[in-house]
């Protein structure tokens, strides 16, 4: 099992029980899904089937992508999803969560967690490309240290927002080293072993 908390929020490894309130929150909501390199869910089934998918990855011994549920202490539910896309000493970052959610915070300590737990697996540079009207995931990257390198034009096709390939920012997150970014965020985590290591 793999979970790690910090104020509000935790990351956790999905679950084919959280297939109805993940497609309710996140997954089926369109307007969640106008930045993703994907449509919104039709189902609850669609949604279970790409949770069963997922879940393949984490008994990989090098899996390529990683996605964990993000959830609500209070509540106990899931009301998003953070992706990771590990490569050797790098990793891509993405996040999303419902719109009922947004405003508080969720998102940027989402995202810091899974700086915590990238840097966890030796990452040293982390990067993202959001499209560049998607002003609200910007402001989380920069909340976590992440810095523009500037424009990458046509990079990105978004399917709610049409066929072209649409212009993203480049984000990046380099020389994270080795000090602990629940320091440097200042975050009250609670570590839970994952395959023998502790987050934090």
């Amino acid at each position: 099992m793999m979970r790690v908390e910090s104020q509000q929020v935790a990351i956790r490894y999905l679950k084919t029980t959280d297939a109805a309130p993940l497609f309710e929150n996140y997954l089926g909501d369109e307007q969640a899904c106008r930045f993703l390199n994907r449509q919104a869910h039709q189902n609850v089934n669609q949604t279970l089937e790409a949770i069963e998918r997922w879940c393949a990855q984490y008994d990989q011994k090098s899996p390529n992508l990683l996605v964990f549920a993000i959830e609500e202490l209070t509540s106990q539910t899931p009301i998003g999803c953070l992706v990771l896309i590990p490569e050797q000493d790098s990793s891509e970052i993405h996040f999303g969560i419902s719109a009922r959610y947004r405003g508080k915070g969720y998102a940027t300590q989402a995202c810091k967690l899974g700086v915590v737990y990238l840097q966890s697996l030796g990452i040293t540079r982390i990067r993202t490309a959001p499209h560049i009207g998607n002003h609200a995931s910007i402001r989380v990257l920069e909340k976590c240290g992440f810095i523009s390198q500037g424009i990458l034009k046509a990079h990105a096709v978004f399917p709610a927002l049409g066929r072209e390939a649409q212009d993203c920012m480049d984000m990046q997150l380099e020389d994270i080293g080795t000090a602990p970014f629940c320091t440097l965020f200042r975050m009250k985590l609670i570590a839970v072993e994952m395959s023998g290591y502790r987050a934090c």
